[in-house]
C-alpha cells in the first residue's frame, strides 16, 4: 500500500512541529489541513514530501494560526517563556 504524498507531508509535519516544543501535538492535524490549502496546487505537484514539509514550515506557518503550548501563566497573563533576565542601566 503506497501512502499518498499529503500523508506522508502531514507525518513530517506533525513529527518537525512536536520536535520543536512549541506546539501542541494534539491539534496539528488541524492546523496541518489549514496549511496544506494554502499551498499552491502547483508546488504539490512539484516539490517532493520533504520539501513541502519545509515549504509549509518556513513559507505558510507564519501565516496560519497554530496551537501554541503555553509554557507559563504569571498573574493571570499568558507567557511563553517561564524566565526572563531583565538588564536595566
Amino acid at each position: 500500500m503506497r501512502r499518498s504524498k499529503q500523508d506522508l507531508v502531514k507525518s513530517q509535519f506533525i513529527v518537525d512541529m512536536v520536535a520543536t516544543q512549541k506546539y501542541k501535538a494534539n491539534r496539528l492535524a488541524e492546523a496541518f489541513e489549514r496549511c496544506w490549502a494554502k499551498v499552491p496546487e502547483g508546488l504539490r505537484k512539484k516539490l517532493n514530501s520533504s520539501e513541502l514539509a519545509g515549504y509549509i514550515k518556513t513559507h505558510v506557518v507564519p501565516s496560519v494560526s497554530m496551537p501554541v503550548i503555553e509554557v507559563a501563566k504569571e498573574y493571570g497573563i499568558r507567557i511563553k517563556n517561564t524566565h526572563t533576565k531583565e538588564f536595566h542601566a
